[in-house]
């Protein structure tokens, strides 16, 4: 699976306004990119959409309870491949 495809995964599984706004801190080709994934999955298994998830809240963990990745950085989704700004609160 590469990185558009988990960026299009997690998007789908969110909440339709919380994937917008997602969404709206991303570049237009960065929108293309992963809606063209978006585009294609008529189905997520559960397993995936929780592999997924999991690796994402990892990430968040990784950094702090946050992930707040901003353009030009290196992150697991690629070279300024993901501009997501969520926060998660650590459960330690």
């Amino acid at each position: 699976m590469n990185n558009e495809e988990r960026a299009a995964i997690m998007l789908l599984s969110l909440d339709e306004d919380v994937a917008a706004e997602v969404m709206r801190n991303m570049r237009p080709q960065e929108i293309r990119r992963v809606g063209k994934y978006m585009n294609r999955i008529t189905m997520i298994p559960a397993e995936v959409v929780n592999a997924v998830a999991k690796e994402f809240v990892t990430l968040a963990k990784e950094n702090g309870g946050t992930i707040a990745i901003q353009r030009g950085q290196h992150s697991r989704f690629g070279q300024g491949k993901c501009i997501f700004h969520p926060m998660i609160p650590s459960r330690d």
